[in-house]
């Protein structure tokens, strides 16, 4: 075969491949997720990806603001928006923009469950955004679905998070989602249940230890055993959340926020803040600058992977 024909013949294998994956590129997605906390309140991320997109933040801040107020009406409970922003990406004519909020009241706290649903009331929800794409709803750790509907395409476990591939075919109210945070009982008995092989085969271990050192040591006096050095203790796990709750509100603001923003939207008095962000600045995930009267928190990138 000639160099032209094989020229030929390798340019009709390779172009479809490049048209395509320019084409991939090209096309445009949107993604919504929100991420529910344990007080109601959710951060709500909504992503733009594709060709000569336009970021236009005033005119979201006005849509979410409008629907707000609708929701508010229909639903009759006290909620509010706050901490708008937009992040822009750009690569040629191919733009990723982001957009998020915070949306305070967004599910309705009950006890132990946070019931999420009677904002979706508002006719045409999603169309306040951008309309269909994939839904992603984040829920908090120590929380089990206890109800939803429509049923989500996937599921995951870490983080916990429900998946719907479009909201075009939800009906007012949906997605309708109950969780319920696990109680000590609950996993107390998940825990033996998982493990009762390795439970039982220790206990019998030490049954036959304890067994073998009274009859081959029972004769001998006992030694007063000295005090055992206590061991070092961790961070408390509430203070574990903390720091993932500021970490995950500084990625979503992209990167850096005003100290005193951060105790307002994590409900933390200033000393809880200055000590936390104290801690995880010795640690290396955030630094703070001093600008007038305030301190920015930047999270630091190894922290952001």
């Amino acid at each position: 075969m000639s160099k032209k024909k094989c020229l030929t013949c390798f340019l009709l294998l390779i172009i479809p491949v490049i048209l395509a994956e320019e084409s991939a590129q090209g096309a445009y997605q949107l993604e919504y997720t929100i991420e529910v906390y344990k007080d109601g309140s959710a951060l709500w991320i909504i992503e733009q990806r594709g060709m000569d997109l336009q970021p236009v933040l005033d005119r979201f801040v006005k849509n979410v603001s409008q629907l707000i107020k609708a929701s508010k009406s229909l639903s009759e409970r006290s909620m509010s928006a706050e901490n708008f922003f937009m992040k822009v990406r750009v690569s040629g004519s191919y733009k990723v923009i982001r957009y998020g909020f915070l949306w305070n009241g967004f599910g309705l706290v009950n006890d132990s469950r946070i019931e999420i649903g009677d904002v979706f009331l508002v006719e045409n929800f999603f169309e306040y955004f951008y309309g269909d794409g994939t839904l992603y709803i984040r829920y908090p750790d120590g929380y089990l679905v206890e109800e939803v509907y429509p049923q989500p395409g996937e599921r995951y476990e870490s983080p916990p998070t429900l998946k719907w591939y479009g909201v075009k075919d939800f009906k007012a109210g949906q997605p309708k989602i109950v969780i319920k945070e696990k109680s000590s009982t609950f996993g107390i008995l998940s825990f033996l249940a998982e493990y009762t092989v390795l439970i039982v085969g220790l206990l019998i271990f030490l049954t036959g230890g304890l067994g073998l050192y009274y009859f081959r040591f029972r004769k001998e006096p006992i030694e007063k055993a000295a005090s055992p050095t206590p061991p070092k203790t961790s961070k408390p796990p509430l203070m574990m959340d903390d720091e993932e709750k500021v970490l995950s509100l500084l990625k979503a603001a992209g990167g850096s926020l005003y100290q005193s923003t951060i105790a307002e939207q994590c409900r933390f008095s200033r000393a809880k803040v200055s000590k936390l962000l104290t801690l995880m600045e010795k640690e290396g995930k955030i630094k703070r600058e001093k600008k007038g009267r305030e301190k920015i928190v930047t999270i630091k990138e190894d922290a952001s992977d």
